[in-house]
């Protein structure tokens, strides 16, 4: 079951979520593409002590040739990150090593 809390007010809702792959990004990975029809990337990291991970969504809709360069970069990019990287590195260090070349805002 995968329970998601969108938090400030909106209600709490739930699916299943079909095991797919060895990892539990796998799974998720699947979730979003067929039930919220989103192609994203999960890129997840655990140790004793705590757990991160990250999360790129394209934003839906039709994309000109240029857009899906920069989309295919930005999911080649964060591939790269280690699962040491995101215990240990604050967030917007990440987003420095991962995209130093292009104009980030959070």
């Amino acid at each position: 079951m995968l329970t998601i809390d969108p938090a400030m007010g909106k209600e709490r809702y739930q699916g299943v979520v079909e095991i797919v792959g060895d990892a539990l990004a796998d799974s998720l990975k699947h979730y979003l593409a067929h039930s919220e029809q989103l192609d994203s990337h999960i890129w997840l990291a655990a140790d004793e002590r705590f757990a991160t991970g990250m999360l790129l969504q394209r934003i839906p809709g039709d994309m000109s040739d240029e857009q899906l360069g920069t989309w295919e970069r930005a999911t080649h990019l964060a591939g790269t990150i280690t699962g040491k990287e995101l215990l240990e590195l604050p967030g917007q260090q990440v987003l420095h090593r991962l995209f130093h070349e292009s104009a980030v805002s959070v």
